[in-house]
């Protein structure tokens, strides 16, 4: 029995969109009238009511019930591949920016000593979006037994929005590792010369926290590295 967008976890209905090909973005989300529905962002060569389609298509595979007007295109975006192997960034439009990991080409981070069987975690997705003052982070994350969502806000400032994507990583690793939520206590961007580095403090809820830190170099997209940075911290909380 087909089953409509509110009774489906929406990661899941997110990503089914996602792997048809031509979709650059896509989101769970209300239209202004109320209505439950999935947008959808396309590359500019996409051919859209064709990918529209096919979006409905994945969607009925794994259950989804649909109708007209269930998928929406919220617009198109060229891809600017930033200069780390394996990461896409995406304009969106309107304020919003999107980072995903293309393939196994961005390196998962490990937890545990070498040897030892070890699992990963994976970053699968940044999100950035910015409303007028106000902004907001939403990262996706993997550890092996499926995605994790961790979302942060806070003032539209660079360094505000660099902090609320390590608290959304953050928040996400710890779900997917079973930790308390950390505290992440500081966010700084470091560069010498023409390498930058993403840092990224977290420590564990207590009187006395343990505290850890992360980092990842800034080949690409700046939100990308502050998200790795903080799944990096909070792997060594996990070990």
């Amino acid at each position: 029995m087909p089953k409509r967008f509110s009774q489906i976890d929406p990661l899941e209905i997110e990503r089914a969109a996602r792997r048809v090909p031509g979709v650059a973005f896509a989101e769970v989300g209300d239209a202004a009238d109320g209505r439950r529905g999935l947008s959808i962002v396309l590359y500019q060569d996409a051919p859209g009511e064709e990918t529209a389609g096919l979006v409905e298509v994945a969607l009925r595979e794994i259950g989804v019930e649909v109708q007209a007007g269930d998928v929406r295109i919220a617009g198109y975006a060229g891809q600017m591949p930033g200069a780390a192997s394996g990461v896409k960034v995406i304009d969106l439009g309107k304020g919003t920016w999107a980072t995903e990991s293309e393939s196994d080409a961005v390196t998962p981070v490990s937890l545990g000593s070498p040897g030892t069987g070890s699992r990963t975690i994976g970053l699968v997705s940044v999100t950035v979006s910015r409303s007028r003052d106000r902004c907001r982070a939403r990262v996706e994350v993997d550890a092996g037994d499926g995605v994790h969502v961790g979302d942060a806000s806070g003032p539209a400032t660079d360094m505000r929005m660099r902090r609320s994507v390590s608290e959304a990583a953050a928040k996400a690793a710890a779900t997917a590792l079973g930790l308390g939520a950390p505290d992440v206590e500081h966010v700084a961007l470091i560069t010498l010369g023409d390498v930058a580095c993403a840092i990224v403090v977290i420590g564990a809820p207590g009187e006395s926290p343990e505290r850890r830190v992360g980092s990842s170099l800034v080949t690409g997209d700046a939100w990308h590295s502050f998200a790795m940075a903080a799944l990096q911290a909070a792997a060594a909380l996990a070990d």
